[in-house]
């Protein structure tokens, strides 16, 4: 099997045009997706390195694989201090 990837690069100078530029980058990523679920070829996980902040690249890893990582958090991290200080982004603490 095998998937292909992209990265969805938008760029502008006006802030007013944030919501603009944006909606363009969440489209053309909906109509990729769209895509390769029709063609067979939709690989369900977010890289997150290149997930958009309206993404959940952990939840994209799988139950199994998010328990896991949650057991290796509470085990090195009891006090879950790098959950609770991180002001944002994709934490474990949100899936």
């Amino acid at each position: 099997m095998s998937a292909t990837g992209w990265t969805t690069i938008v760029d502008w100078e006006n802030e007013a045009d944030d919501e603009a530029a944006r909606s363009v980058s969440i489209e053309t990523t909906k109509y990729w997706q769209k895509l390769a679920k029709e063609r067979g070829l939709d690989v369900s996980f977010t890289y997150m390195n290149d997930a958009s902040r309206d993404q959940n690249p952990l939840a994209s890893y799988g139950a199994t694989n998010v328990k896991k990582l949650k057991a290796t958090a509470k085990k090195y991290d009891p006090t879950q201090m790098l959950q609770e200080l991180q002001n944002n982004g994709f934490l474990l603490s949100k899936v």
